[in-house]
């Protein structure tokens, strides 16, 4: 069998999303068993629970949405792939932002989705994996992901889908994973797609011999694509004091409490108008 080098997927869902795919990505068809309620997950362990991986030193799935939300088109992705050969795995993180309004991936969740932690641990714990998500280090930005927004060796895939797959094994079997978490007011979801998006970065803080690639943006270009002005005004003042810090390395409780602030002001710039929701999350 011919290995190719690169073959970044998109998870086509619905009928006719197979034609409107970027000419450097292959299409994924999965209309047949789209599995809304698990999103990418399911898919991602179907490809390579059947040695699809196995057909390209780098593989990847990525949503539909991966162009809009990143600014990178199919040959820019395995261009930045090419050009670096000497990884395990590449990926782009569509929020870098969130590196300066939160301490690390877990904390933000919380901020974001009361309980996750309190299930997330749960599940570890189930599933025999040393991870506190309420004493998680600081997330770095070759750490940093909250999607599936990456391409891996075969032997990544290798390491990283039993590690997944052993927790979602666990999550099916955790009720309170299947609660309705806070979302959107319009879009009903569980906890389950929450836990997922921070297995990634959860992973390469278990692995530091992994090798991970990642693309750097400037500040400029944060600033640029922050989605709302509250947030911009947030990392305009304080991303430079937070590059310190991080040059330091070590965070007290002072440090800690400034992102958690910083967090709940990023929160309230989301909902600036919808006061229900604002109670919900922050209690004001």
């Amino acid at each position: 069998m011919e290995i190719r080098p690169i073959g970044i997927h998109t998870i086509c869902y619905q009928p006719g999303m197979a034609d409107a795919v970027d000419p450097g990505f292959l299409p994924l068809d999965v209309t047949a068993d789209p599995q809304p309620d698990r999103r990418e997950t399911a898919h991602m362990l179907n490809f390579w629970r059947n040695g699809l991986h196995r057909n390209y030193r780098v593989s990847g799935l990525l949503s539909p949405n991966f162009a809009e939300r990143t600014g990178f088109i199919g040959d820019t992705f395995n261009a930045f792939i090419r050009n670096d050969p000497d990884f395990d795995v590449w990926f782009v993180n569509p929020r870098p932002s969130l590196f300066y309004l939160s301490y690390n991936i877990w904390e933000q969740g919380e901020a974001w989705h009361p309980g996750l932690c309190e299930r997330a641990s749960r599940v570890f714990k189930a599933a025999n994996v040393a991870i506190d998500p309420n004493n998680f280090p600081r997330s770095t930005r070759n750490t940093l992901l909250f999607c599936n927004y990456w391409a891996g060796t075969r032997e990544f895939w290798d390491q990283f889908m039993p590690f997944m797959e052993k927790i979602a094994m666990q999550a099916e079997l955790t009720r309170s994973i299947e609660d309705a978490a806070f979302y959107s007011p319009t879009v009903p979801t569980s906890y389950w797609p929450f836990l997922f998006e921070r297995l990634f970065t959860t992973f390469l803080v278990m692995r530091p011999d992994i090798r991970a690639r990642y693309i750097q943006f400037d500040i400029d270009h944060i600033l640029k694509i922050s989605p709302h002005s509250i947030e911009t005004l947030l990392i305009r003042e304080w991303a430079p004091m937070i590059d310190r810090w991080d040059a330091v390395g070590i965070y007290n409780d002072d440090q800690r409490a400034i992102f958690r602030g910083l967090q709940k002001l990023d929160i309230l710039g989301f909902l600036r108008d919808d006061r229900a929701l604002q109670r919900t999350l922050l209690g004001v």
